[in-house]
């Protein structure tokens, strides 16, 4: 505020004419309005953080899912193998009894 009325006295054709009374009630209005402006810019900064750690958080949580799909995409490729190699190794067992029980009723 002293500085405010100190800056008053390098301007003093704006202020003419004008009550001591009014220039400061004015100064007032404006430390008020500065206060809250100061009260608004701090909301917004808290804000600013709190939503800047959610995005953290999503930004790693959608990292481990990517994992977590890798992961499984990889196990379910194996588990695809393993079936190949089982109906593989059945049908070559139905196969061979089939060529057993051939030979057997050949003979």
């Amino acid at each position: 505020m002293y500085c405010i009325v100190l800056c008053f006295k390098f301007i003093p054709k704006y202020f003419q004419g004008l009550s001591y009374d009014f220039i400061h009630f004015q100064v007032r209005e404006l430390e008020a309005e500065y206060d809250n402006e100061q009260r608004r810019h701090a909301e917004t900064q808290k804000n600013m953080r709190k939503a800047d750690r959610r995005m953290k958080e999503l930004a790693f949580q959608a990292d481990e899912d990517r994992k977590n799909q890798e992961r499984l995409q990889e196990l379910i490729d194996k588990l695809q193998n393993k079936i190949k190699i089982y109906k593989r190794q059945v049908e070559e067992a139905v196969s061979s009894r089939a060529r057993q029980t051939h030979v057997a009723v050949c003979h």
